[in-house]
């Protein structure tokens, strides 16, 4: 069974602000997915384009989605 988690509308309050938003996605998909280093940097770049999150953002932290 795969565990879920709910991500709330406030990026500043439920992401870690220290975090890339590449860093926080591939760490779940780490720890949950058990993925190498190779697949999870796919995985990522698909799971943005299912989102339309431009890779740009890969780099970005949390507080800059705010509107993006």
């Amino acid at each position: 069974m795969k565990a879920v988690q709910i991500v709330f509308q406030n990026p500043d309050s439920a992401l870690n602000r220290v975090r890339s938003v590449g860093q926080i996605i591939g760490r779940a998909l780490y720890k949950l997915a058990h993925l190498s280093a190779a697949r999870k940097d796919d995985r990522l770049h698909e799971l943005m384009t299912a989102v339309t999150l431009e890779d740009r953002y890969v780099d970005a932290f949390p507080r800059q989605l705010s509107g993006a």
